[in-house]
């Protein structure tokens, strides 16, 4: 009912105001409404995408085509950030407690703390930092496998590549976690349905 309520307001505002430039805000929130309609499917969507995309980053060779495919490391960096936009797009519902059924507010609260975590600790900048420093890593590692190969246990070549993937596995598990949480709330909550 708000979000008729809101179209037809929005609606009238159109009529009224001249200005492109209002029309282009107008025409973002009429976008965002249409949006936060299926936020449950589309962020089930996301998550999936997520889910396939962080799956080969925990191998070692996953990091090597993150550092040295341009194309890839885009794609893998565009999927996060969806999640956080989507994230966005939760914050501002869970403003408004009318925006989702139930009333559910310790979910809501739950939410919030896991939005909250992701948003803080594994923003989109802390992701690129943190596979920046991975990816300088794994360039001084080959730059010295030769040398490397010829130690032993964790200090040669194989125990240094079994260390990365144990790093980026145990950081991109509490992603994932995150994101599955996060959506579980969402089924939970039925933000905007």
């Amino acid at each position: 009912m708000k979000v008729l309520y809101t179209l037809f307001v929005m609606s009238l505002t159109f009529f009224s105001l001249s200005s492109s430039a209002q029309y282009d805000k107008d025409n973002r929130l009429v976008q965002f409404l249409e949006t936060s309609k299926l936020m449950e499917d589309q962020f089930d969507l996301v998550a999936s995408n997520w889910l396939e995309k962080s799956a080969p980053l925990k191998t070692y060779s996953g990091v090597q085509e993150y550092c040295s495919n341009s194309e890839y490391r885009t794609s893998v960096d565009k999927t996060l950030k969806e999640i956080h936009h989507y994230d966005s797009l939760i914050l501002i519902s869970l403003e408004d407690p009318a925006s989702y059924l139930g009333s559910n507010e310790k979910e809501g609260k739950k939410t919030l703390k896991d939005i909250q975590e992701m948003e803080e600790e594994y923003s989109v900048v802390n992701f690129i930092k943190s596979m920046k420093e991975t990816c300088a890593y794994r360039k001084k590692l080959e730059g010295n496998s030769d040398k490397l190969r010829r130690a032993t246990g964790d200090q040669s070549y194989d125990g240094q590549v079994l260390l990365v993937e144990a790093e980026l596995r145990k950081y991109l598990n509490k992603i994932d976690r995150l994101t599955l949480r996060i959506d579980d709330h969402l089924h939970v909550l039925h933000i905007n349905n």
